[in-house]
């Protein structure tokens, strides 16, 4: 008779720890600069090797992945719903949704869990929790087909009329990641509708369904207080023709606390006659890091692997300190960029500026075509993947958005690497 293999609490509740913990360094590389598609594969392998513990273990492993899930934190939500997901127990999965439903944190955490599944093991899942009474269940349905970037069919038609406005506006932004343009006349009964998530991604959407004539919709929300500012600079900045991104761009320097936001737009533009300027702004503790990412998004030039690095400066303090008086919270968002040397920089700079044409718009070190965006997908690290990827949504009105935020196997699988 086969000996059961023994459960060691410790062990499991490690990998439980381990999982949860693993999740969110995933959720945070996915956005960081010094992160690329191989290192997003071998996270993605901790997390999966950490996951296949916890199967192994069984019923003693959903407890504690249960009570873990009591903290309704993200990790822990994403874990125990992928587990819940992959029985398909209907009473599971109801429960970790009611856990996890209540914020929009944690809402993404159920949603990275249905991406990370393979679609066909969930599809006619999705497909049920699309006819669902219960709003998170809709919501999480549109979610997820567009995560996998599979087209849900008239699924979505009747989303992006569902009166949940979480879902309507989802589905809306669903429209242009899976380029469905038959809805592209549906999205103009929202371009001057009440809600304001509405109108920003019927605009976003619709741009990416090539409407580009529409691109004014999106100025409204290049401004630094709207909550869709980012997303707007990242698509207008590329749709527009050169000099009109660069009147769009310079508009914002009549405000105050912009200098940011114009290095992060000029790196987006990606013409080489702002390198100069961006070289000069280096020496300013408050946005060198900034200048330096803008720098190499233009030039590709890696500040790390040239050692144009500087030291840091001393006596520089960013981030939460260790003082509970300390009002300041926030983490440095620019935490992961190096500190460039001007000096080291600009000889470079003089050295092969005649390679760069101004006028022209460059990403990572060449001009941007679409078989230089698709080399990036494979090379670059993540905020260049994710430019190429935008770029090359814009230049194919029929092409669904790459999606650089998915498992990396399955992204390498995708790409032919």
């Amino acid at each position: 008779m086969k000996k059961e293999t023994p459960i060691i609490p410790a062990i499991i509740n490690q990998y439980v720890d381990d999982c949860a913990f693993l999740w969110l360094l995933r959720a945070s590389a996915v956005n960081e600069p010094h992160c690329n598609l191989d290192d997003l594969a071998k996270l993605d392998q901790r997390v999966d090797a950490a996951l296949g513990g916890i199967r192994i273990a069984g019923s003693p492993a959903w407890e504690m992945c249960l009570q873990a899930l009591e903290k309704e934190e993200p990790g822990e939500v994403f874990q125990a719903a992928l587990l819940a997901f992959e029985s398909g127990k209907g009473d599971q999965i109801d429960y970790v949704i009611s856990k996890g439903a209540h914020t929009l944190e944690n809402l993404k955490a159920l949603v990275s869990a249905l991406g990370w599944i393979p679609f066909k093991k969930i599809e006619s899942m999705l497909h049920s929790m699309a006819n669902a009474n219960a709003d998170p269940y809709r919501y999480l349905s549109i979610a997820a087909y567009a995560v996998h970037r599979a087209d849900p069919g008239e699924i979505l038609n009747q989303a992006i009329h569902d009166p949940y406005p979480l879902i309507q506006a989802r589905a809306i932004r669903a429209v242009g990641e899976l380029k469905r343009q038959d809805l592209k006349p549906d999205l103009e009964e929202f371009f001057h509708c009440d809600n304001e998530a509405n109108r920003f991604w019927s605009a976003w959407s619709s741009i990416l369904l090539g409407n580009l004539s529409l691109i004014n919709n999106l100025l409204p929300f290049f401004v630094m207080d709207s909550p869709h500012f980012e997303r707007t600079l990242q698509l207008s900045l590329r749709a527009l023709d050169v000099p009109t991104a660069q009147s769009w761009l310079q508009s914002l320097s009549q405000f105050p606390d912009t200098l940011r936001h114009l290095l992060i737009g000029a790196g987006i533009i990606g013409d080489p006659m702002y390198i100069p300027w961006i070289i000069k702004q280096m020496a300013d503790q408050e946005v060198a890091r900034v200048a330096g990412e803008a720098f190499s998004m233009i030039t590709g030039v890696d500040l790390e692997e040239h050692n144009f690095e500087a030291d840091w400066p001393e006596g520089l303090e960013t981030g939460p300190t260790e003082d509970p008086k300390d009002p300041n919270v926030a983490m440095d968002p620019d935490e992961d960029l190096p500190w460039p040397e001007p000096a080291l920089v600009s000889l470079w700079w003089k050295a092969n500026k005649s390679n760069f044409i101004e006028g022209t718009r460059y990403l990572a070190g060449s001009p941007i075509t679409e078989p230089h965006c698709r080399n990036i997908l494979k090379t670059g690290n993540q905020r260049q993947r994710a430019a190429a990827a935008l770029e090359l949504a814009i230049r194919n009105p029929k092409e669904p958005v790459f999606n650089v935020r998915a498992p990396g196997k399955r992204q390498k699988k995708s790409l032919g690497v």
